[in-house]
């Protein structure tokens, strides 16, 4: 942080350990992200309240004002007075669930004159609404005015991840990637110290504590995905899985409140063993690889793999995929670091190396007419998208928090038919794509059996047999889908997560997706 500053304006371990000590939690300002134009997100607790040293803050603002490029005072943004408090959204969540999940279906039924009114009553579009407009304007802030942003928060754990998240979410194209998204909520999240054990609840209420800010935080991303649906690469399926893995205890990812703890409690073994906690970045330890398709968005691929640029998953190794990252220097020599970086990455790949489109385009080198793959990497080329804010604009996640309800999903329509038709439609492009390469190319007639990318595709034996209309606007995660996908779950029955359920290791069911936890 203190590259281009003066050397008396450098900061040196031994003053950020002394600085610390009057900082709430000890959370002296840390740097999130960097724009290209040299303005930083930073992230902050205020100074304690019996602190005698009230020059330390200035001097760190001044640190931060030193290390960009033209100086530029920092905005210093207090998310105390901008966000909703923990127990607002808790409260707010509390109706949302009574609301979404009745008793019985005749008290769903008796609210519906009213559904709208009282959905607004919750409070929770709302709070979606003042998360979006925050994160808005500090993107704006860092894009346009060219300034640094500091997140100040008392706790600096809960709505500074909100509100750093998105900022990154909405200026960098690498954070829309799953690979992408995967770091940013390791590393804004679950490294930054939010305390999941106590705002999930996972052992037992915690005075009033609890409160699904990470579920505020999906929400937004799932706004953010409806108003730019072709600039994710995933999809809400893949944000309600997630959220739903977080009440899954045996996973390490999202059952403890910080870094330290995590660390404590794995080395609390038996007879001095070390405790390996699966993490939940490893997908397949739930799902089976085909089901995974599920997270794959087809407007994404249409938009970005279908055309001339195309980057083949197989040319991305573990390393080079931090190349299309906005700060991948920071990160190259760190990732070997973290175990559960590094399960993620391997998972991460295992996925993209089934689900791969075809290799990039071929072009003719010469007049010889030998033919070579060219596979180019785009210059990362920042995107700000900027969500609308008003009424119409910002919609009840209805596929998550009515998913409990099946009387009232729709069979044959709904989103999820949208999504099985552009799935179709897509993965029909690349398989015409792939014959004109075919045709073009001097390789022999011989093709080997082309795998699509999607759960759906153009010539899917299960789409024949079943037809879409069996596809309900709840698809996957209700029983009236349970035909489709072969009378059982198939995405559950079978995989390790399943037979630890049953008493097997968790650990020793499928070590090959735990490769990157090995030591």
């Amino acid at each position: 942080m203190g590259c281009k500053a003066k050397d008396k304006d450098s900061l040196h371990d031994g003053d950020l350990h002394h600085a610390a000590t009057h900082f709430e939690g000890g959370r002296v300002p840390f740097w999130c992200w960097s724009h290209p134009n040299g303005s930083m997100l930073i992230r902050m607790s205020p100074l304690r309240l019996d602190t005698p040293h009230l020059d330390q803050e200035i001097r760190m603002l001044k640190i931060i004002q030193a290390s960009h490029p033209y100086e530029k005072n920092p905005l210093t943004l207090d998310l105390n007075a901008t966000c909703p408090s923990i127990k607002d959204i808790q409260s707010s969540f509390q109706k949302i669930r009574e609301l979404c999940v009745p008793e019985t279906l005749k008290e769903f039924w008796n609210s519906d004159p009213r559904w709208l009114s009282s959905v607004e009553a919750t409070k929770w579009l709302q709070y979606v609404r003042a998360c979006l407009s925050t994160a808005a304007y500090v993107a704006t802030t860092i894009a346009h005015e060219q300034k640094s942003v500091v997140l100040k928060e008392f706790t600096g754990r809960d709505f500074s991840c909100i509100i750093s998240s998105l900022v990154q979410l909405m200026l960098d194209p690498y954070a829309r990637t799953q690979m992408g998204f995967q770091s940013l909520v390791q590393r804004e999240w679950v490294i930054a110290g939010h305390p999941f054990l106590t705002r999930c609840g996972h052992i037992c209420p915690s005075d009033g504590q609890e409160s699904p800010v990470f579920l505020l935080f999906l929400d937004c991303v799932f706004q953010l995905m409806e108003q730019f649906p072709d600039v994710f690469e995933f999809t809400d399926t893949y944000l309600i899985t997630l959220w739903d893995s977080t009440h899954i205890g045996v996973f390490g990812t999202f059952i403890f409140n910080n870094e330290k703890q995590r660390v404590q409690t794995c080395m609390r073994g038996e007879d001095g063993k070390t405790i390996k906690l699966p993490t939940v970045w490893a997908w397949t330890l739930q799902y089976k690889m085909e089901d995974l398709a599920l997270f794959n968005n087809p407007l994404y691929v249409a938009k970005h793999d279908v055309s001339d640029n195309f980057i083949s998953s197989n040319t991305i190794g573990f390393e080079d995929s931090t190349q299309l990252g906005c700060n991948p220097g920071v990160y190259r020599n760190s990732m070997h670091l973290s175990e559960q970086t590094a399960a993620m990455f391997e998972d991460y790949a295992k996925m993209k190396r089934t689900f791969s489109l075809q290799p990039g385009r071929k072009k003719r080198a010469g007049n010889s007419g030998a033919s070579r793959q060219v596979f180019e990497v785009p210059e990362t080329q920042l995107e700000l998208i900027v969500p609308r804010i008003s009424g119409p604009y910002i919609k009840l996640w209805m596929r998550s928090y009515l998913r409990w309800i099946p009387s009232i999903h729709i069979v044959g329509g709904g989103l999820p038919t949208q999504y099985q038709q552009q799935c179709k439609v897509v993965d029909e492009i690349q398989q015409l794509r792939d014959q004109v390469d075919q045709l073009q190319s001097n390789s022999p007639s011989r093709v080997e059996k082309r795998r699509s990318r999607f759960f759906f595709s153009c010539d899917n034996e299960r789409d024949g047999m079943h037809g879409a209309d069996v596809v309900s606007s709840a698809f996957p995660f209700t029983t009236s889908d349970l035909a489709f996908i072969g009378g059982d779950r198939r995405s559950f029955i079978g995989t390790p997560l399943a037979l630890f359920l049953r008493g097997q290791s968790l650990l020793e069911a499928d070590t090959s997706a735990l490769e990157g936890l090995d030591d």
